[in-house]
C-alpha cells in the first residue's frame, strides 16, 4: 500500500533512507511538511524514485492508499492548521494511520472526517488497533492484558533468561539517532546472512516488519517493579517464536534528568528496561561533545551507574545542548554541522580505539557490525571451551 506522510518530520526520514527494509505491504509514495519545519523542498527516496517533500497534502498528485500522521510535538492551538490540512486530504485515501497525540476534540474531528469519507481510522496509540493492523506485532503474545491477568503468578516474579545474544541501542538524550542505528545494524546483519529479531524504539517500527517497544512498558496499569519481569518474558517469547541468531533491542527515552524541570522522567524507562536483559553488546547514542577523554569517562560511568553495562560503541550525534541551557529551565538542542562532528571524532577521540564513532558516516555501520560479530564470536568460543 502506498503511504503519504503528513506532517513529515525528522523521525520520518527512516521511510526514505531504509525503504528497502519496509514491510512488503507498505511503501513511501509522497510526503508533505509545513514550510516552517525545514523539510519542504528537500529530496527523499520514494517507491517511484527521488521526490521533493511538498508543503501541503494539497500538492499530492498520486493515488495513495494510506495517510500516515506521524508522531510530533506541537501545542494544541498550533495543531489546528495541521488538522485542517489532514481533514482536507482524508477523502483521497482508504485508510488513515495516526501515531500522533491529539486532544480529544481534535482526534474526534479527524475520526469524523474519516467516517464521512468512508476511510478506515487506525490510532496506533491504541495498542489493540496496532495488533489488528500489523499481524506480526502480536507474535510475542505478551501484552498489557497478559501482565495484568498474571500479575499474581509467581512465574512473573522472576527475570527469565533470553536465549539469544542481545545488542541494545540506548540514548543519552532524545533525538540522538537511536532508530537509524537500529535499522543500520538490522540491514548489515541481514546482509551477512544472520537471522535478526528486533524491538524498535520508534513509533514506525511496525512498518519495517519488526516489533515495537511494547505497550505495557509505557502503561501506568502495570507497576514499574513488574515491568522488568514481563519485558524479559516478552523478549524471551520473541526468541522462542522467531529463533534469531541475534536480537536488537532499541530502548526509548533518555538516560537521566537534566535539571529539576527537564527530568526526562528520571530515566526510569531505560533503567527498568535494562533490568530485564543483559546486553552482549551496547551502542550508546550520545550528545555532541568536544572534550575527548573526559567525555568518554563521563559516558562510560553514566552507563555503568544507570544500566550496569559498559558501552561497546558510542555514537556521537550532531545534537548539542544549547550552551545557555545551564542557566535556564527549558532545555533544547542545536544541530552541529556533520563535518564538525567527524573532525572532532578524528582529533579529540583519536586515542579512543574506535569507541567513539559517527554511525551515520559512510561505512561506519559495517565497521561496528564487524566489531559486534567479533565480540559475540569471541564470547561463543570462550563458552565452548
Amino acid at each position: 500500500m502506498r503511504i503519504a506522510v503528513y506532517p513529515f518530520n525528522l523521525e520520518c526520514m527512516a521511510f526514505s533512507e531504509f525503504k528497502d527494509l519496509l514491510d512488503a505491504d507498505y511503501c513511501l509514495s509522497e510526503a508533505a511538511s509545513p514550510r516552517c519545519w525545514g523539510f519542504a523542498g528537500k529530496d527523499i527516496e520514494t517507491v517511484d524514485g527521488p521526490e521533493k517533500i511538498k508543503k501541503s497534502p494539497k500538492e499530492f498528485t498520486k493515488e495513495n492508499d494510506i495517510l500516515l500522521i506521524p508522531d510530533f510535538t506541537i501545542e494544541p492551538d498550533a495543531a489546528k492548521s495541521l488538522i485542517k490540512e489532514i481533514v482536507s486530504y482524508i477523502p483521497h485515501v482508504r485508510k488513515v494511520i495516526c501515531c500522533a497525540y491529539f486532544i480529544d476534540e481534535q482526534l474526534d474531528e479527524i475520526k469524523e472526517a474519516c467516517k464521512k469519507a468512508g476511510a478506515e481510522f487506525i490510532y496506533l496509540l491504541d495498542f489493540s488497533a496496532a495488533e489488528e493492523e500489523f499481524s506480526y506485532y502480536k507474535t510475542a503474545g505478551i501484552n498489557e492484558e497478559f501482565a495484568i491477568k498474571n500479575r499474581n503468578d509467581k512465574v512473573l516474579k522472576e527475570v527469565v533468561e533470553i536465549n539469544a545474544p542481545i545488542c541494545a541501542v540506548s540514548g543519552e538524550w532524545e533525538a540522538t539517532g537511536k532508530f537509524p542505528i537500529e535499522l543500520k545494524l538490522l540491514r548489515c546483519l541481514r546482509a551477512q546472512g544472520y537471522k535478526v529479531s528486533m524491538v524498535g524504539s520508534n513509533f514506525c517500527s511496525l512498518f519495517f516488519g519488526v516489533h515495537r517497544f511494547p505497550d505495557f512498558m509505557l502503561s501506568g496499569a502495570v507497576d514499574e517493579t513488574e515491568k522488568p519481569y514481563v519485558f524479559s518474558r516478552f523478549l524471551s517469547q520473541i526468541v522462542l517464536n522467531e529463533a534469531p541468531d541475534i536480537m536488537i533491542v532499541g530502548v526509548p527515552g533518555a538516560m537521566q534528568r537534566f535539571n529539576d524541570q527537564e527530568t526526562n522522567r528520571f530515566g526510569v524507562l531505560p533503567y527498568i528496561t535494562f533490568q530485564a536483559m543483559k546486553p552482549d553488546y551496547m551502542v550508546l547514542a550520545a550528545l555532541y561533545r568536544e572534550n575527548g577523554k573526559f567525555a568518554i569517562e563521563e559516558l562510560i560511568n553514566k552507563c555503568r551507574y544507570c544500566y550496569g553495562v559498559k558501552p561497546d560503541t558510542i555514537h556521537m550525534s550532531n545534537e548539542e545542548l544549547e550552551r545557555s541551557d545551564v542557566f535556564v529551565d527549558c532545555v533544547d538542542t542545536d544541530h552541529v554541522n556533520i563535518d564538525m562532528v567527524n573532525s572532532v571524532i578524528a582529533n579529540e577521540y583519536a586515542d579512543a580505539d574506535g569507541l567513539v564513532v559517527n554511525f551515520m558516516a559512510d561505512g561506519c555501520d559495517s565497521i561496528v557490525t564487524e566489531r559486534l560479530i567479533s565480540k559475540l564470536s569471541g564470547a561463543s568460543a570462550a563458552s565452548d571451551q
